[in-house]
């Protein structure tokens, strides 16, 4: 990669940290939801990370800022999905799940 191409890439993972911080804070990739609590776990989700890390990262700015001013929107999307019966199936398709709920978000 050029100099020019490795700049760009380390702020599009730049910016897809602190629009995921912005909007889960200090849970980001440590998170479980069980029984209406978000809760910090002990270790790195690595599942989530990925999905949410992969999908932030092909977003534009103003897509970001509208995730993240529509973060409690979100979160409650990402609850429903983590509580409902596609959960068990989560790990196989979070990448197209994740990409679901945040166009959904997005419209």
């Amino acid at each position: 990669m050029s100099d020019e191409e490795l700049d760009n890439l380390e702020k599009t993972v730049i910016r897809s940290m602190r629009s995921i911080y912005e909007i889960f804070g200090e849970v980001a990739f440590v998170i479980h939801y069980k029984k209406g609590i978000w809760k910090s776990g002990q270790s790195l989700n690595k599942s989530f990370f990925e999905a949410f890390s992969i999908n932030f990262a092909v977003l534009g700015s103003q897509q970001l800022q509208m995730l993240v001013t529509r973060k409690q929107l979100l979160k409650m999307k990402f609850q429903e999905l983590m509580t409902g019966n596609d959960y068990h199936g989560l790990d196989l398709n979070r990448f197209s799940k994740i990409r679901q709920l945040i166009l959904e978000v997005l419209s």
